[in-house]
């Protein structure tokens, strides 16, 4: 007689059952670390707009303005969920006109975050430095409890700092 070879469809079924508690609960802890990334991804993304912005003020030698543009007025407005816009100002203060140039427009955030800054808008001047700095100069970026922000120094630099920072984004 020839010896069995295989599994049986017990074997098969306890296998399938731990198999799935297994990935059930790594699936829930990735939506977690997910969900982190994308805030400290967006974070980054405002660090990275505001170092091309002062990177580009110094090396032009012209005001470089980011602020979130209203579509239809093109003044600054203070919506930042609408996204964040570098542009050099050479006209009008805080406004894209006549010969400004946009360099960078940003993507509007999701509807369930929250992007927050004291002010409508930040200029770079030729030297590289802010032409002027909130009392808070904190980008606070929210989704749910998880909070990151980039905080502004007067010389220009920024960083990204982590939620222990600030309190909320009210």
């Amino acid at each position: 007689m020839y010896a069995k070879k295989g599994f049986t469809l017990l074997e098969l079924l306890i296998v399938l059952a731990i198999i799935t508690i297994l990935l059930s609960i790594s699936g829930f802890s990735m939506q977690g670390l997910v969900h982190n990334n994308s805030v400290d991804s967006a974070a980054s993304k405002i660090h990275k707009s505001l170092l091309f912005a002062r990177n580009h003020s110094a090396s032009t030698l012209n005001n470089v303005t980011v602020c979130p543009l209203n579509n239809i007025t093109k003044f600054c407005s203070s919506d930042w969920s609408t996204g964040v816009d570098v542009f050099i100002d050479e006209g009008v203060a805080n406004k894209l006109d006549g010969d400004d140039v946009i360099l960078e427009t940003g993507q509007a955030i999701s509807s369930s975050d929250q992007l927050k800054f004291p002010v409508n808008n930040i200029t770079f001047t030729p030297a590289g430095q802010l032409s002027s700095l909130p009392t808070t100069p904190i980008f606070r970026y929210c989704s749910g409890d998880i909070r990151a922000g980039v905080k502004l120094s007067l010389n220009g630099r920024s960083r990204i700092v982590d939620q222990s920072a600030f309190a909320n984004c009210n």
